[in-house]
């Protein structure tokens, strides 16, 4: 069997570029890893996405998702944009996740400018030099992405 299935509704797929679309304007996604006792466990996270790799905001050195990860790096990045009623679009990024210090502060920068409304963004910015050694930075390198598009319930 190849590392990642094909889609079971190829008829709803999405192309590469329109599921990085989708990763890239989500608001929040979840991170999924290979948890304690064989049972996936997500993780609610803020992100951006740049190129081929996704920016990750985590607030805690340590903790069951730094411990899951030293464990096993593979994680999936989930994300759904809903529209109107069961209507949505999602995007599932698949990689190596790894922690990266030197992207801290570029991680910082980009989680406000996606996340903050303008009338505060210059403030929070400038908290930013503050903000770095209270947060680790994790990087997932997109070695798979999928999309997927529902306009009606399912089979």
């Amino acid at each position: 069997m190849d590392r990642f299935r094909e889609m079971g509704r190829k008829d709803r797929g999405l192309s590469e570029s329109e599921a990085l679309e989708i990763l890239g304007k989500d608001v929040w996604g979840t991170v999924c890893l290979n948890g304690d006792g064989g049972y996936p466990q997500g993780f609610p996270v803020n992100y951006v996405v740049t190129g081929d790799r996704v920016m990750i905001h985590h607030t805690c050195d340590g903790g069951l998702m730094s411990d899951l990860i030293s464990r096993d790096d593979r994680a999936c990045l989930t994300v759904v944009e809903r529209m109107e009623g069961v209507r949505s679009k999602s995007a599932m990024a698949f990689g190596h996740i790894v922690r990266d210090d030197s992207l801290r502060e570029e991680t910082l920068g980009r989680i406000v400018d996606k996340y903050v409304p303008e009338p505060g963004r210059s403030d929070a910015k400038a908290g930013i030099p503050r903000a770095v050694g209270n947060m680790v930075a994790l990087r997932l390198d997109i070695e798979h992405i999928t999309g997927k598009y529902v306009d009606k319930p399912g089979r």
